[in-house]
């Protein structure tokens, strides 16, 4: 799945979904390898991980456990951190 297909707004948001939905098998294992997430979605780490960053601060609706949630952004900083640091 590309993530370039001129979705608009709602197509975006559901995007960003499946991005939540892949690190959700990856996240206690420091995110997704970055293979995986070019080959899936197309986009490099700083792109996925800033995106997924940006969906767990806008998804407060309680469809996750809060833990899970800032266990998540946590891997986010440290693999945004990690990117911009190589």
């Amino acid at each position: 799945m590309s993530v370039d297909s001129g979705l608009g707004q709602g197509g975006h948001r559901m995007i960003d979904d499946d991005l939540i939905g892949f690190e959700l098998g990856w996240f206690q294992h420091g995110g997704g390898p970055a293979e995986k997430i070019r080959e899936q979605f197309g986009l490099g780490d700083v792109e996925f991980f800033t995106r997924l960053r940006s969906r767990l601060d806008e998804s407060a609706d309680g469809s996750m456990p809060v833990h899970v949630v800032e266990q998540m952004k946590a891997v986010c900083r440290k693999r945004l951190w990690l990117a911009r640091a190589s």
